[in-house]
């Protein structure tokens, strides 16, 4: 994928990704506000790096000099008939560059790209309950919040509230 947008592009990963990924997965609250793996070995870090590389919904944030900002997904809801024409949205983008419209603008290209070239009916996107930037961001572009569930946390017995949010063409 290669999207252009003002000041973001939406590519696959390439290599030199690998030192802004490593940040990312290094940065516990990346973990904390979008489920982006936490981790410190720099080894497994590589072992993660190349998975996302091989996945086909997964994609870098860059800036126009081509660095790595950031994550975004399209990923797939199920295959079902009913669902093959939904995805979710996720994303994640380094906190040196966080509120600076480069989220948006990454969502942005995302919806105009499921919708026109995908033929999408729905975008959903998830957000933990008390993320307020993210549910302002989705709010600001015109996501509309459908229903809260309790998903329980791989690390702990905890359950995490988790906003589902619905975007229509």
């Amino acid at each position: 994928m290669h999207l252009i947008g003002r000041k973001v592009i939406i590519r696959d990963f390439v290599d030199e990704d690998f030192e802004s990924f490593y940040r990312l997965v290094q940065d516990e609250d990346n973990h904390k506000k979008a489920g982006l793996e936490f981790v410190l070995n720099r080894d497994l870090a590589k072992e993660l790096f190349k998975k996302y590389q091989e996945l086909p919904n997964s994609y870098a944030i860059a800036l126009e000099n081509n660095s790595m900002v950031g994550i975004i997904e399209l990923n797939e809801r199920g295959m079902t008939a009913d669902l093959r024409k939904t995805r979710e949205i996720g994303f994640i983008v380094d906190r040196d560059y966080r509120r600076k419209g480069i989220g948006s603008e990454a969502i942005s290209l995302l919806i105009e790209y499921g919708f026109k070239k995908l033929d999408l009916i729905e975008l959903w996107a998830a957000v933990e309950t008390d993320n307020l930037p993210t549910k302002n961001l989705l709010n600001k572009l015109k996501f509309k919040f459908i229903y809260q569930v309790n998903q329980n946390s791989l690390l702990t017995d905890n359950k995490v509230p988790l906003d589902f949010y619905l975007l229509k063409p």
